[in-house]
Formats: structure tokens, sequence, C-alpha cells
């Protein structure tokens, strides 16, 4: 690959992980705000019953939210520039999410009830029966996003995810400040996910083509691409919907509600990796079939290296800090979740760093190899719950996510390695993890002679400067100079 060709890619690549990061981060501070302004609205409880609404949401669309969208990337990536086709495969998925979504409408209305029941919290029914409208228009709009994403308009796909939480949020607090609840919650949430999809259907501008005969052949190309898809992506991310599940059986929506708070911070350092994964995904996709495997391999090297880099940071920010940011934006009703928040990061770090390229299998055209591994680490994940929970409560839990994310993440990087055959410089990350282990050291000495929160920013200070001028090449920093550039 010459020089030219590579600044090239990376020039590329830096825009749409800048752009696709902006949105990423605009929506999980929304987000964020959002449950601070539950948290402190409605206390521990009411929170914990809201989370589960969104687990059970969250179960239901595992079993058919991924498919589409993720055969869509693909596909749309491979056939930019035949209008005809990308017509066919839109029309196709929009049809499919409207035939999976009404069947999952049904039964979670019908189940609603038992699920109630199971969990001993019957608020949850009435919430579920107003949340079941928001499930084929989110998987309409997975189809939208798929084809963006595909195309790689990431502008427009970042303009509605912002547009979307915005809607959300603002909703939800004028519900809040009228005093209806829940409810007033959940309503927010339907009102914006109908209001994206339109949002979205409007700009895009589908010339919608049924055709039985096409209609069948598109839909076995985009469900035998995306049944293992859903597979691999249902069993890995049913584990951290199962945890609130679990807590909710054998502990109090409290106790849901505490140990939300620590998968919140923990899984908030997943914002960089997140965007690099959906840029990742399309970029293998056309760099495997246009056989660029030296650009492939730069790709994929460079994506691990600044997620390693800006995971590690958050990580040892959230140690440092992660207490006091409990204490004063949570209230202190929430501080128990600071145990179960240190002992998720290890595994988030881990599992955070491999999600940056945690799609290059699919965009292989290999989407189901590594569904055993995926079920190992499900049972080791369930397992580990059902040992723990009784005798740590939200502690074993953390415990379990950890020890099930960091076994899973370094299979699926095992997996990439092998049918890439991409090299990974080994001793790079060795270093990292050096300077990472030294930072908490130096700072669980020193804060027993001097202030924590003085010595917690002056190691951060120092951990940049070593990282950036140290174990950052050239092409990391030109990388991470450019994201920047774009977020501002």
């Amino acid at each position: 690959m010459s020089l030219d060709d590579k600044k090239s890619g990376i020039r590329c690549h830096v825009f749409d992980i800048g752009i696709t990061f902006s949105s990423t981060l605009v929506t999980t501070v929304l987000g964020f705000l959002l449950t601070v302004i539950l948290a402190r609205s409605f206390g521990a409880t009411e929170l914990g019953i809201y989370r589960l609404t969104l687990t059970i949401y969250g179960i239901v669309m595992l079993f058919v939210a991924s498919a589409i969208p993720a055969a869509m990337i693909k596909y749309v990536a491979e056939y930019q520039g035949d209008l005809n086709k990308l017509n066919k495969l839109i029309s196709t998925g929009l049809i499919l999410a409207c035939i999976f979504g009404g069947i999952c409408m049904i039964s979670l209305f019908y189940l609603s009830g038992f699920i109630a029941e199971i969990l001993n919290a019957p608020a949850l029914s009435g919430l579920l029966k107003i949340f079941i409208i928001i499930i084929p228009f989110s998987l309409m709009t997975g189809v939208l996003n798929g084809y963006l994403n595909g195309v790689r308009m990431m502008r427009l796909l970042a303009i509605s995810t912002i547009f979307q939480s915005i809607v959300m949020v603002s909703l939800s607090i004028f519900f809040i400040q009228m005093n209806i609840g829940l409810q007033g919650i959940i309503i927010s949430s339907v009102i914006a996910s109908i209001s994206n999809f339109l949002l979205l259907l409007f700009y895009i501008r589908i010339d919608f083509t049924l055709e039985w005969i096409t209609f069948l052949e598109t839909s076995k190309l985009l469900l035998i691409f995306g049944l293992p898809v859903i597979a691999v992506n249902m069993i890995a991310q049913i584990n951290g919907q199962l945890d609130n599940f679990f807590i909710g059986i054998y502990l109090t929506p409290a106790d849901v509600g505490i140990y939300s708070i620590a998968w919140l911070l923990s899984s908030s350092i997943w914002l960089l990796p997140s965007a690099i994964q959906r840029i990742t995904f399309p970029m293998t996709s056309q760099l495997w079939e246009t056989k660029k495997i030296s650009e492939l391999h730069h790709m994929l090297n460079v994506s691990l290296r600044l997620s390693t880099a800006i995971l590690s940071f958050g990580s040892i920010f959230l140690v440092f800090f992660g207490k006091q940011i409990i204490q004063i934006i949570f209230t202190t009703q929430f501080t128990p979740a600071y145990i179960p928040l240190i002992i998720l990061l290890i595994g988030s770090t881990i599992r955070g760093i491999i999600t940056s390229i945690g799609s290059t299998i699919a965009g292989i055209g290999k989407p189901g190899i590594d569904l055993i591994p995926t079920v190992i680490t499900c049972l080791i994940w369930i397992s580990l719950d059902f040992l723990l929970i009784p005798h740590l409560g939200i502690t074993g839990v953390a415990i379990s996510a950890t020890v099930s994310l960091t076994f899973g993440s370094l299979v699926g990087l095992y997996y990439v390695k092998k049918y890439t055959f991409v090299c990974f410089g080994w001793k790079w990350y060795l270093k990292t993890l050096i300077l990472i282990i030294s930072c908490l050291v130096a700072y669980w000495i020193l804060s027993f002679v001097f202030i924590s929160e003085i010595i917690g920013i002056l190691i951060l200070s120092i951990f940049i400067v070593i990282f950036y001028f140290k174990i950052f090449s050239s092409d990391d920093r030109l990388l991470l100079k450019g994201i920047i550039k774009n977020i501002i």
C-alpha cells in the first residue's frame, strides 16, 4: 500500500469516525441526562422498573433486530451504484421488518402480564403494552440505518440519531413536569422512534419495488446472511439483558436500578469503539471483496490501537472519580454501584477494544463462524449469574459479566486473526498494560498521602503525555488529530 493510499484511507476513516463518534457522544450524553433525571425524580425502584421494561424490549429485539440491518450494510456496500438492486434491498427489508415487528408486538402484548408476574413488578405489564408500538418502527429504522451505513452517508445517519434522542429527552422532561410518570417516558420513546423513521423515509426517498419473485429472492439473500448474525448477536447480547432479568428475580427492582448505574458508566467508555465499528464493517466488506488485504490489516490495527488508548483513559478516569460521579449526579442512594463499576470496567475495557473490529468476521462473509464460542460464553455468563447472585448480589453479577466479556472478546480476536491473517503488535499492548498498572498503583499509594482528586488529575495528565508521545505511532496520532478536528 502506497503512502498516498494510506493517507487517503486514513482521511476517509477519520471523517466517518468523527461524524459517527459525535452523534454517538451526543445521544449518549442525552441518554445519560435522562437517566440522571429519572434517578432523581423517581428513585432506584422506579428506575429499576424502567430498566426492566427496556430489558424485555431488548431481549425481544435481539431475535429480529440485527439480521436485516447487518445484511443491508454488507450488500449495500457491495452494490453501490446499482440503484435497482438498492431499491429492492430497501423495499424487501422494510416489508420483512413490518412482518417481524407485527409478530413481536402480538406476542409481547399477550405475554406482558406473565412477565410482570415473574419479575414481581405489576406496573411492568402496562408499560410493556405501550412500549410494543415502537417495535416495527425500530426495525424499519434499522433497515434504513443499514442502508445509510452501507453507502457511508454518516452525516445523515448522525442527524437522525441525534434527532431521535433530542425528541425523546425533550418529551420525557415535559411529561415528568406534567407528573405523568413512567408512562410519559415510554410514550416519549414511541413518539421519538416514529418521528425518526418518518424523517429517514422522507430523506432517502425510496422507489418502492414490490414484485413477488423479487421479494422472495431478496428476502432469501438478506436472511441467509442475517440469520447467522442474529444468532451470534442474540447470544452475545442477551447476557447483558439477562443480568437485569436475574437481578429482578433474585433481588429487588432497587438493585436493578443500582446495577444499571454501574453498567451505564462502565459501558460509557464504548462510545468510540462503537463508532469505529460502524465504519469498519462496510469498509471491511469493501476491502475484502476488492482483495485490498494490506489496507484491511492497516485499518484493523489502527482501529484497535486507538480504541485501546481511549478505553484505557476512560477506565482509569472512572476508577479515580467514579464514586464522586455517582454520589454527585445520582445521589448517595446509588453509592453501592461503585464496587460493581470497578469490576465491570475490566471486562468493559477488553470488550470495548475488540468491539472496534467486532464486525470483521461478518464483513468478510463468515457471520456465523463464531457461534460456538459465543454459545459457550453465554453458558458461562448464565452459570456464573446463578452461582454468584444469591451470595454476592450485584457484585456477583459484575464478576460474571467481566469473566464472560473477557473470554468472548479474546475468542473473537482469535477468529479475526485466523481468518484475516492480520498480525497484531503484542509488544505495543504489553507496554500499554504496564502503563495502566503503573498508574493505578501510583494512585493507590499516593492517595493515602495527598488529596486523591489532585493525584488522579496529575496521573491522568501523565498518562496522556506518555501515551501520545511514546506509545502512539505517527498513523495513530494522525487518526486521533483528525477525529478531534471533525468532532470540534
